[in-house]
C-alpha cells in the first residue's frame, strides 16, 4: 500500500507544469492509485471505467493537493469558469495522495488491508519549466523510511 502511494505521489508530481491543470495533478494520483488498487484485488474492472465511477473513494475520499501559501490550507479557487485551474509559475501546492482502509468499513477485497492507511506529502513550486519540490530531500521511499523507524527505535 505504501509503495502504491509513493507511486501516485510521483505520478502526480510528473504532471506539474505551467499549462497543466491541478485537475490533471490529482486525476495522475488517482489513475495511479486505482491501477494499483485492481492489482491488489481490491478493485476489480477497467481501470478508467473504475476511475469515471470513483470507485476509489471508499479508500481515497480527498483530493489531491491543496493552496499552500500564509496558511498551510491556502484558500484560493480550484476551478473557474467551470474548469480546473491551470497552473502557472509562482503557484505553491501540496500533493498528498493516500489510502485508507477503515476497520469495519471496508469491502470484503479490502479486507487484508483494513486498519491501514498511508498518505505522503510533497510540495511543490510551480517553474516555468515544470516544479520544484522543496520537501524532496525528505525520505519518501518504503526503504528509506523503514531505516529512519529503525534507527529511531535503535536510539540513534
Amino acid at each position: 500500500v505504501y509503495t502504491l502511494v509513493d507511486a501516485a505521489r510521483k505520478a502526480a508530481i510528473e504532471t506539474v507544469r505551467p499549462g497543466a491543470t491541478i485537475g490533471e495533478v490529482h486525476d495522475a494520483a488517482v489513475r495511479t492509485l486505482v491501477e494499483g488498487l485492481i492489482d491488489l484485488r481490491v478493485l476489480s474492472g477497467d481501470a478508467a471505467g473504475l476511475v469515471e465511477s470513483e470507485a476509489h473513494k471508499p479508500y481515497y475520499p480527498h483530493q489531491t493537493s491543496h493552496w499552500l501559501g500564509l496558511d498551510v490550507h491556502d484558500p484560493g479557487d480550484y476551478a473557474r469558469n467551470g474548469s480546473s485551474r491551470v497552473l502557472e509559475p509562482g503557484m505553491v501546492f501540496s500533493v498528498e495522495p493516500g489510502l485508507y482502509f477503515r476497520p469495519g468499513g471496508v469491502q470484503d477485497e479490502a479486507e487484508a488491508f483494513a486498519g491501514i492507511g498511508v498518505r505522503i506529502e510533497d510540495d511543490v513550486v510551480v517553474t516555468r519549466d515544470g516544479c520544484e519540490v522543496p520537501t524532496r530531500q525528505l525520505a519518501t521511499a518504503a526503504a528509506d523510511v523503514e531505516a529512519l523507524v529503525r534507527d529511531r527505535s535503535a536510539g540513534a
